[in-house]
């Protein structure tokens, strides 16, 4: 099993997490507006590198389709809608 190191830089205004592996390559990141609490900020920027992860991943084990355009617009969109659902699923939570 390959391993994956997180770390996350929570500062005053925006808070930023990173992913990387075991050759010091970033698979992910993620970031977030810090507010007023640090907890709730870092576990958003940790799920945010997590699923930028996922989707970097995904794009480097299906190889060279990647290059195409239309696989690199179906990923752009896909990634967008799943942020929106991401974004929906907090705001019902406030």
């Amino acid at each position: 099993m390959k391993k994956y190191y997180l770390g996350i830089d929570l500062g005053s205004t925006t808070s930023k997490a990173v992913i990387i592996n075991e050759q010091d390559e970033i698979v992910g990141r993620g970031i977030t507006n810090t507010r007023a609490n640090y907890k709730v900020a870092a576990d958003i920027a940790r799920d945010e590198a997590e699923y930028d992860a996922r989707f970097n991943l995904l794009q480097r084990k299906i190889g060279e389709d990647v290059t195409k355009p239309e696989f690199k617009k179906y990923m752009q969109d896909l990634r967008s809608v799943f942020q929106y659902g991401q974004f929906r699923r907090r705001m019902e939570s406030l």
